[in-house]
């Protein structure tokens, strides 16, 4: 999300400065995997910078119902996705993505980079 984009670091730098931004435990292993070793050093910082949440059986109930809501409308989730949408549920929070399709639960406050 975050390789070579201007606006994208600028935008999480912006919020770093106003309040501590958060995540879920998922993304930071969708980032690792993602990672080049190049990145590593500067990935990490980023990381380093947000609060992590930790994945809860709350969590995953919430995900599983929302997976199967999207099933019912026709739409499939993946577990990640559907693991980091129910912890910015769960905790009010906004869900920030580069996924333009992704995401698709009512309710959800999301802001789309």
């Amino acid at each position: 999300m975050i390789r070579g984009d201007g606006p994208t670091v600028e935008f999480l730098d912006d919020l770093a400065a106003q309040e501590l931004p958060a995540c879920s435990a998922i993304t930071i292993y969708e980032v690792e995997v993602g990672m080049r070793p190049e990145e590593e050093i500067r990935t990490r910082a980023l990381l380093s910078r947000l609060e992590v949440l930790p994945l809860t059986a709350v969590l995953a109930q919430r995900a599983a119902a929302e997976a199967r809501a999207a099933r019912a409308r026709g739409r499939t989730l993946s577990s990640a996705d559907a693991l980091i949408a129910a912890t910015a549920l769960v905790h009010n929070l906004i869900l920030v993505t580069a996924d333009k399709s992704g995401f698709p639960m009512p309710g959800l406050r999301k802001i789309t980079l």
